[in-house]
């Protein structure tokens, strides 16, 4: 029996369809979801969420939001859910030196006054 897994964002539906299991970043650490999971609800973090189907394997990149666990069905409401393939490698690296610029600079501290 396949599991059903939905992963939306406020922006998109980023995946639809049937998987034979996810495993994705809890906020309290990794979890794996097979067909007949224990029904469940839990915060999601930051990470790699991965599903697998058939041979293949998909890999997302995930942050924040929530989770939902039924015995068929797996509903994942992220921030944000970026379909790995899809990512600008040099595009996330100048985003992160952007942000690492502005962290070492004190300009993302907001003074009380």
């Amino acid at each position: 029996m396949p599991l059903l897994l939905d992963i939306v964002t406020p922006e998109k539906l980023a995946y639809s369809g049937e998987v034979d299991s996810v495993q994705l970043p809890g906020s309290e650490g990794e979890l794996g979801v097979l067909p007949h999971h224990a029904p469940l609800i839990a915060t999601l973090g930051a990470g790699e969420l991965r599903i697998r189907k058939g041979g293949s394997e998909e890999t997302f990149a995930v942050f924040g939001g929530f989770l939902q666990v039924l015995p068929d069905k797996v509903v994942v409401m992220a921030e944000s859910a970026d379909l790995a393939a899809d990512i600008d490698l040099e595009r996330a690296q100048e985003a992160r030196r952007e942000a690492e610029r502005t962290i070492e600079s004190g300009d993302h501290l907001v003074s009380s006054g």
